[in-house]
């Protein structure tokens, strides 16, 4: 069973969190964080509360702007390890997604398939 809901109210926002942990520890360490390290997803963790923080602060800095910087209440540490534990796997969950993509644009351009009007965010924790 999974640890992460599959519908929490700040999923969404945790997991955008989280993808800017492991960018940001793909940035600092030249690769992405290795597939279940537990040290690794721990430095995740710390660059996620780090991120929240600043934005926090930002907030804090532009009280009257119309769109603030992305906050959730609470960090779910938990998300944030899960998505840095398993972000050196993401290939072929996306690889699928590339490929569905293509052959959707391929369908649409012989005239048996319609665009598809809507957005799409991968993510394989609830897989």
């Amino acid at each position: 069973p999974s640890t992460v809901s599959p519908t929490p109210r700040w999923l969404g926002a945790e997991l955008h969190i989280a993808l800017q942990a492991v960018l940001q520890y793909y940035r600092l360490q030249g690769r992405a964080p290795p597939a279940l390290n537990a040290s690794a997803a721990e430095e995740c963790v710390q660059l996620a509360v780090e991120w929240a923080h600043t934005m926090r602060r930002l907030n804090g800095l532009t009280p009257h702007t119309t769109t603030p910087a992305l906050l959730v209440p609470d960090l779910d540490q938990a998300t944030v390890r899960q998505v840095a534990a398993h972000a050196e796997l993401e290939l072929a969950p996306v690889s699928a997604m590339v490929g569905a993509a293509v052959a959707l644009e391929i369908g649409k351009r012989f005239g048996h398939l319609a665009p598809v009007q809507q957005w799409l965010h991968l993510s394989a924790l609830g897989v």
